[in-house]
């Protein structure tokens, strides 16, 4: 056989034993459906009260692994995180004191790989956020799911907090706390 022949047939084939590894990925890869899922937080003031955000352009998906177990990732745009109905509130949000949207535009966590029965009894998530150019352990709680197939029929949803000092946003400490709550619900892009 000729080399040339040779080299063409062989490249071939690992061309067709990529794209079916991709492809066998791909199926155990669920996107986050983003029209259905939220994530907010809230941030008490100094003088009392408390200032709610959302965070916007929210997307990730959640991978099953080859052991059985998941694994969620995902991210949001910092430039769309907002105060709602406050114009002035988010832009102080969006601004240097905060997530500095201009200088770090994405916000992302990827959890530890879990078991799938984590989802319908709740418990303890630990996972990496990555904010700020910072990347920090946190915890999450999981709530018990509503519902027999979480994520699909029913949101997840989970809640943590984290403190905002240790993503160095140490200004304006006067005016407010430094306890961040957060709030996720995720559903799951239906399959076509």
């Amino acid at each position: 056989m000729r080399p040339e022949l040779y080299q063409s047939l062989y490249l071939g084939s690992l061309a067709l034993v990529l794209c079916t590894l991709s492809g066998a990925a791909n199926a155990n890869t669920r996107r986050i459906d983003a029209a259905l899922s939220s994530a907010d937080f809230d941030i008490a003031l100094a003088a009392g009260g408390r200032v709610a955000g959302k965070f916007g352009d929210m997307q990730g998906e959640v991978r099953t692994l080859p052991d059985g177990r998941l694994q969620i990732h995902m991210h949001f745009a910092s430039a769309a995180t907002e105060v709602p109905g406050s114009v002035r509130q988010t832009k102080l949000l969006r601004g240097e004191d905060f997530f500095d949207s201009e200088r770090y535009p994405q916000v992302h966590f990827t959890s530890e790989p879990f078991e799938a029965s984590h989802l319908h009894r709740g418990g303890v998530l630990q996972g990496e956020l990555y904010l700020r150019g910072i990347r920090r352990r946190e915890t999450l709680r999981l709530l018990p799911a509503a519902c027999s197939e979480p994520l699909v029929q029913c949101p997840v949803r989970a809640e943590g907090r984290i403190n905002r000092q240790h993503y160095g946003m140490t200004s304006l400490r006067l005016v407010v706390g430094n306890q961040v709550h957060y709030r996720f619900q995720l559903r799951l892009e239906r399959v076509p």
